[in-house]
């Protein structure tokens, strides 16, 4: 960013924008989004489709667009998610997409009964079985996350998927004493 002079900015949001920081391209600016970045904190649950259909509106200048997500969303079938991603291509913004999730995300490994916290609606805990979770889920998130994939396979859209390196997920499971899967931790 500070070599070329490319102008980089930041959008952080859960269920509706929460910080906005247009695209600049000076010096000082690396330092504002890398502080957003180490202060923003898990909010609410996230409404992925129209959250992105508001930050393809906002962004005029043509430019790439990087979404880092789980891309849970309320909506199961990801028909809002597709089209907000399409909405970036017809701004005429490339996209690449990071779609991360801890391996734990997609095989869920727990067998003992457990009581998971929420971790984007606070004070909601979830008691649940996994292995009837993972009878009832055969295809599971791999299988929804390959469904996506295939409907994003557009020109001008690139999905990368990632498993969190082993490390990041054994910070991020320690945190605070629990262990951490999608948007539930188990205390």
């Amino acid at each position: 960013m500070i070599h070329q002079q490319d102008a980089v900015g930041l959008v952080t949001f859960d269920a509706a924008i929460r910080r906005y920081i247009p695209a600049r391209s000076r010096v000082g600016h690396l330092r504002v989004i890398l502080r957003e970045l180490s202060d923003t904190q898990a909010g609410e649950e996230t409404g992925l489709g129209s959250v992105l259909h508001d930050i393809a509106e906002r962004v005029h200048r043509r430019g790439l667009i990087v979404i880092i997500s789980d891309l849970f969303d309320p909506d199961i079938s990801g028909a809002e998610v597709l089209k907000a991603l399409h909405h970036f291509r017809y701004r005429k913004h490339e996209v690449l997409l990071f779609h991360v999730m801890a391996e734990e995300e997609l095989t869920f490994p727990f067998e003992q009964w457990s009581d998971f916290r929420d971790l984007e609606l606070a004070g909601r805990n979830v008691l649940l079985d996994p292995r009837a979770l993972r009878r009832a889920n055969r295809g599971g998130l791999r299988a929804d996350g390959d469904r996506l994939r295939s409907s994003i396979d557009r020109p001008g859209i690139r999905d990368l998927p990632r498993p969190l390196p082993r490390q990041e997920e054994k910070q991020k499971m320690t945190h605070c004493g629990s262990e951490t899967v999608g948007g539930l931790a188990r205390t």
